[in-house]
């Protein structure tokens, strides 16, 4: 081809040009509906198409020469051999040279026309397979995998550019890459597990809302950025969700103040109650105690001996208003033969405290009780936790049924300020549950002065079943081990052969004495005499199930062991004839009987 050829391009040159590249276009669009089929490659293809129309200078940069077009717009439909990054590239190149090339941006006619004259001499040859270029790594970034983002910023000169996915175990051809308007070099992208905060402008605007709880939180004297950052912790976690992000978490400083805001802040009028708290039926299925249950209770008219029942604790009611009257002057014996008759529920709290002392206490102590709760607010560590047992705690029962309602707020107020009276212990799950029980009883401050006389005192020692490694626990299993053994060797033994651990089904007999494990009736029985005899009611207690079932449990196998000893609160008990039985056997397991026998080597040693 001549100089003056190369200068001028011929308008037949042009013509078939044109024709080419609707050839091309067409053959791109067969390619893309024939050989497509994974959803997520088509919509990487259009994302490529669809940014060169719309690149912002119209400059486009062809890394495949003219052979490898002429190649591409030559070969059959792709069979099952074909790529998805063969049909991607001769759609991106069509559509690039469709185009029209800004003179600035262009290479010179001179080069152009060459590589025109070197294609109409090679389509007089044989077309052999296509081949990918090679392709530099300082231009290309290695391709992603399917799962990654369809465009990937990589690093080349002089602007970054965005690189096509690859489909998935097929080799991929020389990608098309599009010069994008000149973008900031981006920061290195983090690995998989790393943290990314959040900017604090996609947080929301303080609100009148916010203004209020962080004058509450103001007014407790919590520390830290306040509780705002309950409401940016939730924004953020909700932008980071849609980004597929992590972010990173509160501080333990901002974690407590924004804790202790949401229950200083209480049910407020802005609080959105939720259907269940609005259902006005609840009485009808509301027992005697409190508990809400599923379904409407029975109407029908009481019996003679609930009738009988109801009369004989209202006699015991006034009985015990004139001994509570009086009591430094009444005879131990009186108190225990009524204690273990049930307090009346009339009376239960007053009679608790008298009992434990905690009037007492409270006096002897003014303002200790708001000096440790403040101090929580502003320094423990256990505030999150508590919290998350607070919402679960009793929640069946009126007074707990409502999150934040005053009983939840004290409850969470008992257990935050028991961290920093007792630090040895601070908090562990189980002691919700007992301040809960309290908490049904009395008011706020009279439930933690009870509590520190059950965990501090001789005859309680709730303290070491809580410490770390749950030490007094840990005894009491050994305790009732022995006692199995020496009171009913045989079932022991079945025990054993079973290989059943006393730890699966007694824990919570010890460490909360049978709360949830009972019916609540038998507990509150059971209650009332833990708190006049001390630590020594949960472990006979348990001896008087194992004799009352003994029977049955020697029929069974471990799983029946198991499914039984942990739902005795499914199976009816005459609450007044386990009582008695406790009574009698305490006066059997004294506590230098308990001594001697914790004495003893241990069965499943020998």
């Amino acid at each position: 081809m001549s100089e003056n050829e190369n200068e001028a391009p011929l308008p037949q040159q042009e013509q078939q040009e044109q024709q080419e590249q609707a050839q091309a276009q067409a053959q791109a669009d067969e390619l893309i509906e024939t050989s497509f089929e994974d959803e997520a490659v088509v919509t990487r293809v259009t994302d490529v198409l669809g940014e060169v129309a719309t690149s912002t200078d119209g400059h486009v940069v062809h890394t495949h020469n003219h052979q490898s077009n002429h190649n591409a717009q030559n070969t059959p439909a792709p069979d099952e051999d074909t790529t998805a990054s063969d049909a991607s590239a001769a759609a991106a190149a069509a559509a690039a040279e469709a185009e029209e090339e800004p003179p600035a941006a262009a290479a010179p006619a001179q080069e152009a026309d060459k590589d025109e004259e070197s294609t109409r001499a090679q389509e007089e040859e044989p077309a052999p397979q296509a081949q990918p270029a090679p392709v530099k790594e300082d231009d290309v970034a290695p391709a992603a995998s399917v799962e990654e983002p369809v465009h990937e910023v990589i690093k080349a000169a002089p602007a970054p550019v965005v690189a096509i996915a690859e489909a998935p175990a097929v080799a991929a051809p020389e990608p098309a890459v599009v010069e994008p308007a000149p973008l900031p070099t981006p920061a290195a992208a983090p690995p998989a597990a790393a943290v990314v905060v959040v900017p604090e402008a996609a947080a929301p605007k303080a609100t009148a809302a916010d203004a209020q709880l962080a004058a509450i939180a103001a007014t407790v004297g919590v520390t830290g950025p306040a509780p705002l950052g309950a409401i940016k912790a939730e924004a953020a976690a909700k932008q980071a969700q849609e980004e597929g992000t992590l972010v990173a978490p509160l501080s333990p400083d901002e974690e407590r103040a924004e804790v202790a805001a949401r229950y200083a802040a209480g049910r407020n009028s802005a609080q959105t109650y939720t259907e269940d708290e609005l259902q006005f039926d609840d009485l009808s299925k509301t027992d005697r105690y409190g508990f809400i249950h599923n379904s409407v209770l029975s109407t029908a008219a009481r019996t003679k001996d609930e009738e009988k029942s109801l009369e004989r604790e209202r006699e015991r009611g006034l009985k015990w208003h004139k001994m509570l009257k009086n009591w430094s002057a009444v005879n131990p014996r009186k108190v225990h033969a009524r204690v273990f008759k049930g307090i009346p529920d009339s009376v239960k709290g007053e009679g608790w405290k008298r009992i434990l002392g905690t009037d007492e206490k409270r006096k002897g102590n003014p303002g200790t009780y708001e000096h440790f709760k403040a101090k929580a607010m502003k320094q423990s560590t256990y505030l999150r936790q508590i919290d998350l047992d607070v919402n679960r705690t009793w929640r069946d029962h009126q007074i707990f049924k409502e999150r934040y309602s005053i009983k939840q707020i004290h409850l969470f107020n008992v257990l935050s300020a028991y961290t920093m009276y007792n630090e040895l212990v601070g908090y562990c799950q189980g002691m919700s549950g007992i301040v809960g029980l309290l908490l049904m009883y009395m008011d706020e401050e009279d439930a933690f002065w009870s509590l520190t006389t059950l965990f501090q005192d001789r005859i309680h020692s709730m303290n070491d079943l809580f410490l770390p490694g749950f030490p007094r626990l840990m005894e009491q299993f050994d305790l009732h081990e022995k006692l199995m053994n020496n009171m009913f060797p045989s079932l022991a033994q079945h025990f054993r052969q079973e290989t059943v651990m006393i730890s699966a089904y007694a824990s919570k007999w010890f460490l909360q004495v049978f709360l949830d494990k009972v019916p609540f009736e038998l507990t509150l029985r059971v209650w009332d005499a833990f708190i006049l005899e001390g630590y020594r009611v949960p472990i006979v207690m348990a001896m008087v199930f194992i004799k009352v079932h003994k029977a049955r449990l020697q029929a069974m196998d471990f799983e029946g062991i198991l499914t039984f000893l942990q739902n005795l609160d499914k199976e009816p008990h005459d609450a007044d004839a386990l009582i008695k039985q406790l009574d009698r056997m305490m006066g059997t397991l004294t506590e230098k009987v308990l001594i001697a026998t914790q004495a003893q080597p241990s069965p499943s040693a020998e």
